[in-house]
């Protein structure tokens, strides 16, 4: 496995994803093969690539003294095959960091992202908590970003009705952020749950950081559903990749006295601008799965273990 290798790869500046995606399966394993081949293929000078390969052995070293799985695209068997975004300006990351539970990512079932603003109103907050709780009771994994708002009560609503939760992070996973949601981050993992991030340990949070995370919460599932948002957000970018993306996009309707909060206009805006459809509760979803064919990874005993939940 060369997973050292593609690690490596990414130490390397100028070095971006796609191209470490082309070479992903031919870069060697072994340190000798790999600095010739960087030579070859890349012109880069021995020290270079020793600092590295050095710097590749220190993540590794790192993530495994705080239980922390690196999963790399070679691996078939480890790295989640929804997760293929290549058309993506940045496509998925050709390493990707795991804490908690691997299988929560192979679960074979239908998986939806539960997306929003940071400041919903109380429709909003229970509109969350219901549609994580009814993914929970019906064998769905939520995707999230752990985010205050719309985000954390989506998790809570799957959690507290013994569902999987998957939280997107946008840093390095030897951290929680934000930091109020730490004890949400170690039930997620207590539950068989997992934290995701494509970012290696000691890697802080920045502004476009966020918006890569939110091309994975979309990758990572097959519906997203936004519960509120305004006019501005990351909600915004999720909706935008999902549909690059080809995932379904639904919008709760807000109340009719809702309708131009601040915290729900930008709704609207993601109907009309991303091909979003409007849903009022939870259990429309059923119709949805039923009769929506799973872009090009789907084994039929998905519908089929969903459907023990009807």
């Amino acid at each position: 496995m060369n997973l050292i290798s593609l690690i490596a790869l990414q130490c390397f500046k100028w070095i971006g994803y796609k191209t470490v995606l082309n070479v992903a399966h031919e870069v060697p394993s072994d340190f000798i093969e790999f600095k010739e081949y960087v030579e070859f293929k890349f012109s880069r000078q021995e020290a270079e690539t020793l600092e590295a390969w050095n710097q590749a052995l220190q993540i590794v070293d790192q993530c495994e003294k705080l239980h922390i799985h690196p999963v790399a695209v070679t691996d078939p068997t480890s790295y989640p095959k929804r997760l293929d975004i290549r058309d993506s300006k940045k496509p998925n990351p050709p390493v990707l960091y795991v804490k908690g539970s691997i299988d929560a990512l192979h679960q074979d079932s239908y998986v939806i992202a539960i997306i929003g603003t940071r400041h919903p109103t109380e429709n909003g907050i229970m509109a969350a908590f219901d549609f994580g709780r009814f993914a929970a009771q019906n064998h769905i994994p939520v995707v999230s970003g752990l985010a205050y708002g719309c985000d954390a009560h989506g998790h809570i609503g799957c959690l507290e009705h013994g569902g999987i939760a998957i939280a997107v992070m946008a840093h390095g996973l030897d951290m929680v952020y934000p930091p109020e949601h730490l004890s949400l981050a170690d039930q997620i993992i207590e539950q068989n749950g997992c934290l995701v991030s494509e970012y290696p340990p000691g890697v802080p949070t920045t502004r476009w950081s966020f918006v890569d995370r939110d091309r994975l919460q979309s990758g990572l599932s097959d519906t997203v559903i936004v519960i509120q948002t305004g006019k501005k957000g990351g909600t915004h970018h999720t909706a935008k990749f999902a549909r690059d993306q080809g995932r379904r996009i639904f919008c709760v309707r807000p109340a009719s006295n809702e309708s131009r909060h601040p915290s729900v206009v930008g709704t609207h805006d993601i109907v009309r601008d991303q091909d979003a459809e409007w849903i009022t509760m939870p259990e429309q979803l059923f119709h949805v799965i039923e009769n929506q064919s799973v872009y090009d990874n789907p084994s039929n005993s998905r519908l089929e273990q969903l459907q023990l939940g009807f």
